[in-house]
């Protein structure tokens, strides 16, 4: 394919002003060029998922879900091409600048500094930027989506498509990663990404830019800016099909995709994991780390050779392992033998406190030519967690000091810029991150959910139970159902008494607190026949309700212990005192 004069591409900035405009453009454009490569720039990461999962995939899936969901899309290029790589005369790319206020929406601050010094201009999109939702009516009828005839170029573009999923259902992203890709499917149906052809491609490796270099593709316009990332994924794309494909891609083999997510990958071992066949080692590439099946990302253990193409396990303390033709696949083999999974169990239950990096023993003669003491330098050096998780980390003991203390969550406002005042060494404390909407958002989705799975998993080790309910009007004159469990818990040596849920009521009913609770219990996987008895207040509504629920124990060979009123009702009144 011959190369393209660099003068002949043109990156076009849309704005709310002219958004109508440019696409009746596009709907002319994509007819004659229909290869359209995307990208975006978008607001980083600043949530990570908590709990047990059974593969990475599962793993990536939901953290990718979580901050599309949370999150606003900043910026999106659109660059056209033809079947051969060339570019429409005029305007090639579009670069779309959406609604973004620094001051009300949630970001990443290393992310937000590094789209500033690109030359992103945040006021600009406070006051001209598109709104998402009109973007998404001219989007769906501009013949660019939905097309069997359109091919979608990315790179690495799993958080890509999922904010153009996200805008153009105006829903959030689907629970699963398969009902992801089947929604993707539908509106992008043919998708080429870019870092996920490079796996065939020898000698290829790194990010957008180390690929483009690689290449000997010229940069046009700035690097982290959508337009002009966007076109360098159009350009690298047709440069690979000519010198790695000959011109012709499988399109059974590489369409559908998506570099770092479970679709794109196979299981290695028999095991949970996920990795790219014989894909070259690149230890210190931290632009997307891998990790295990418990999620865990593989540098906490995984260490580079003493030379290529060989690796180390620091848990399992082993001399150089050679990687040179499995590539991951010899990482993720070492992963599942039985003593490395010894080790990493031993972390996990503390017994291994640290993994430790051993330095070369050295020896050398002091300086005192009298003393003749030999001098043994045995440094060590502990990593405990990788440098993100040491973040979520700080973030989540931030999170429960503000539960635990009732401060407000618009007291964490501007609170990251206090602990990086207050210690300037800290690499932590200048990455933390936390809003009165992020830490909403945490306490909600995030920690909230992981200690009430362990409840359930406390209540579900317990022969029985006894639930506390009491049904009042909330501030907003919403009847509410807070439910308590008591239980005898092994960890205390006593019945502790645990907060389990609230549910939000029409009515309240004895019939309709009956369903609330089974539903709640089944929800759950708790077994009704668990509940030895229910504590309550005396109004006939509950004294019907305990009737009910004694009912349907019945049908399945139980029943309640009838012991007289609740204190749940105590409970509350303290609360008010």
């Amino acid at each position: 394919m011959p190369e393209e004069p660099i003068s002949l591409f043109t990156i076009k900035d849309v704005w709310a002003h002219n958004v109508d405009e440019e696409f009746r453009a596009i709907r002319k454009l994509v007819v004659k060029y229909p290869f359209v490569a995307m990208d975006t720039e978008f607001p980083g990461i600043v949530v990570r998922p908590l709990g047990e999962f059974k593969t990475t995939a599962e793993y990536q899936y939901q953290c990718l879900k979580l901050n599309v969901d949370f999150l606003k899309i900043i910026q999106l290029g659109l660059t056209f091409m033809d079947n051969q790589g060339k570019s429409p005369p005029g305007v090639c790319s579009y670069q779309f600048n959406f609604n973004f206020n620094l001051a009300m929406d949630m970001y990443a601050q290393d992310s937000i500094e590094l789209l500033q010094k690109s030359g992103i201009q945040f006021k600009k999109h406070e006051e001209e930027g598109i709104d998402p939702h009109l973007f998404a009516e001219l989007l769906t009828t501009s013949g660019v989506v939905f097309m069997e005839n359109v091919t979608w170029l990315s790179f690495h573009a799993g958080y890509d498509f999922g904010y153009m999923l996200k805008m153009l259902t105006g829903k959030l992203l689907p629970d699963t990663e398969s009902e992801f890709f089947e929604l993707l499917k539908i509106f992008f149906p043919t998708i080429y990404d870019v870092k996920y052809l490079m796996k065939s491609c020898k000698n290829l490796k790194g990010g957008l830019e180390e690929v483009a270099k690689q290449l000997e593709i010229e940069r046009i316009g700035p690097q982290h800016q959508a337009g002009s990332d966007s076109l360098m994924t159009g350009l690298a794309f047709f440069k690979m099909k000519e010198l790695f494909f000959e011109d012709s891609i499988d399109e059974g083999k590489y369409s559908g995709h998506l570099y770092g997510l479970g679709h794109s990958a196979f299981p290695a071992g028999g095991g949970g994991g996920f990795v790219y066949e014989n894909e070259p080692v690149n230890v210190t590439d931290n632009e997307s780390p891998r990790r295990d099946d418990n999620g865990d990302e593989l540098n906490l253990w995984l260490k580079q050779g003493s030379k290529e193409p060989t690796f180390q396990c620091t848990l399992c303390k082993t001399s150089d392992l050679d990687c040179a033709n499995q590539g991951y696949s010899a990482i993720y083999q070492h992963m599942n033998t039985k003593n490395h999974k010894a080790n990493k169990n031993s972390l996990k239950d503390n017994s291994l406190l640290a993994i430790r990096t051993l330095k070369p023993q050295t020896v050398s003669i002091a300086n005192d030519n009298n003393s003749g003491i030999l001098v043994i330098d045995n440094s060590q050096k502990s990593t405990l967690l990788p440098f993100n998780d040491q973040i979520t980390k700080a973030e989540i003991v931030w999170a429960l000091t503000v539960a635990r203390r009732g401060f407000t969550y618009n007291s964490c406002d501007g609170i990251g810029e206090v602990f990086k005042s207050m210690f300037p060494d800290s690499k932590i404390a200048q990455q933390f991150n936390m809003q009165s909407k992020k830490i909403s958002y945490v306490m909600s989705h995030g920690i909230g959910p992981y200690f009430h799975r362990e409840l359930v998993k406390k209540i579900k080790s317990r022969k029985k139970l006894v639930l506390c309910i009491d049904e009042q009007t909330n501030n907003q004159s919403k009847k509410k159902l807070d439910l308590l469990v008591k239980f005898w818990s092994n960890d205390d040596g006593l019945v502790v008494t645990r907060y389990y849920k609230s549910i939000l009521l029409g009515h309240a009913q004895a019939s309709v607190l009956q369903s609330a609770i089974c539903d709640a219990f089944k929800a759950d996987g708790i077994n009704l026949k668990r509940l030895l008895m229910l504590g309550r207040d005396n109004p006939s509504v509950n004294i019907t309700l305990e009737n009910l629920i004694d009912q349907e124990m019945k049908k399945l060979g139980s029943g309640l212990l009838f012991l007289g009123s609740c204190n749940l009702h105590v409970v509350h009144n303290g609360f008010k005192a």
